[in-house]
């Protein structure tokens, strides 16, 4: 079965490229100053951590909470800074602007009494949403980084771990005359004889327990294409005996895979696939069939990642650890037992961005944990560019989050 990284998921809301970061955090309280104050009285310092709360641009429902570091200052021209943001405070008043490769986001809003802002976010659409902000005050731990990328010792590491899951998954092999390959569907909920709506990759593992979704991927030799949409129908599912249906599937770049599966036993063997209609990694199939082909079905524990951010109003960091075996303390080979992702923006002297992924070798030792408190250790991780080392003792505080490119 294809190995399932549970990793910072990458999207595009309020910025694309490598513009800001946004966290959705476990705790959005924080004291402000006390009620009944007049706003346009109101003399506060808005540095550190808020919490912006929004609808979802990306999906037209729900909501997002992105996190940000501010910086106020006494400059008359720009006295509000952030990660790619500049705005001004006057008074009560709160406007800024984020930059994106799409263009810019404009926020305005009012300091409440309360200590939040509420106002509007407008993506440029002629429309803008609504959005609160309310300080953040995380505990926050120890971090320090060297190598790929340096970053001396903070006391502003940020840390969040997501909870074990199950998996349950479909799998099978094709054959063609010019490719050959693997289809895999995963979902959070159980699968059975219906029709499931294909979602962008581990949205329906990550996002929730929708037994109506799966996330689905074909890969093979030197390729690997997570799909963006499509459908998987089941018309017959009977492990023990046989387990039929249809798929169709679009990946990014014009990609796509369609046909229909009769999976029987034995599972090493009992499989036929007809590739009706496809083009995947440059090479175009259609109307193959393959036979005696493997196939797979039934359930995986995922072990829950956790993921160290430092954040300030030049530099975001992620570090992302994806556990394959059961943790506490001790030391971890990578990525055998322990995999890693690293992404990064730094803008304090020009724009710099990188993701590290698919580490060669390394260890992570974990000198002390509890799954819900926090965590303490060392890690030493060669990736294709180098090697980056780290020390870190942080809480857990933030629940999920996501990194805005």
């Amino acid at each position: 079965m294809k190995k399932l990284h549970v990793i910072i998921a990458v999207a595009v809301v309020l910025v694309a490229a490598s513009v800001s970061v946004g966290i959705l955090g476990c705790d959005s309280t924080g004291a402000g100053p006390a009620g009944g104050t007049d706003p346009v009285d109101l003399e506060i310092d808005l540095t550190g951590h808020w919490i912006m709360t929004l609808p979802d641009p990306g999906s037209g429902d729900g909501e997002i909470r992105v996190l940000f570091y501010l910086i106020h200052t006494d400059d008359p021209d720009s006295n509000l800074n952030g990660l790619m943001l500049t705005g001004h405070v006057s008074g009560a008043s709160v406007t800024f602007t984020i930059s994106t490769v799409d263009g810019d986001v404009e926020v305005s809003g009012t300091i409440q009494p309360n200590g939040t802002i509420t106002g509007t976010v407008d993506f440029g659409g002629g429309s803008p949403a609504g959005m609160q902000m309310t300080r953040f005050h995380p505990t926050s731990g120890s971090l320090e980084l060297n190598g790929l990328i340096d970053l001396a010792l903070t006391d502003r590491g940020l840390a969040g771990k997501s909870s074990d899951y199950i998996v349950f998954y479909l799998g099978f092999e094709f054959h063609t005359s010019l490719i050959d390959g693997f289809v895999t569907f995963e979902t959070v909920g159980e699968l059975t004889v219906g029709t499931y709506e294909v979602v962008d990759e581990y949205c329906c593992l990550e996002c929730g327990t929708d037994d109506e979704s799966v996330a689905a991927w074909a890969y093979g030799y030197g390729w690997d294409l997570a799909a963006v949409y499509g459908e998987l129908d089941v018309s017959t599912y009977d492990p023990d005996a046989e387990v039929t249906g249809t798929f169709w599937l679009e990946f990014e770049d014009g990609d796509h895979l369609s046909g229909w599966f009769e999976l029987e036993q034995p599972v090493e063997s009992g499989g036929t696939v007809f590739i009706e209609s496809g083009e995947l990694d440059g090479v175009v199939v259609s109307d193959e069939e393959g036979t005696g082909l493997p196939w797979s079905t039934g359930t995986e524990l995922v072990y829950g990642s956790f993921s160290i951010v430092y954040l300030d109003e030049d530099i975001a960091i992620g570090v992302e650890f994806m556990p394959q075996v059961e943790i506490g303390v001790g030391t971890y080979s990578v990525p055998d037992e322990m995999d890693v992702f690293v992404i990064y923006v730094d803008y304090s002297g020009g724009l710099h961005h990188g993701e590290y992924e698919d580490p060669e070798s390394g260890t992570v030792t974990i000198s002390a944990y509890d799954p819900t408190l926090g965590i303490e250790g060392t890690f030493e991780v060669e990736f294709n560019g180098g090697t980056l080392t780290g020390e870190f003792d942080v809480v857990f505080e933030i629940c999920e989050f996501e990194f805005y490119w």
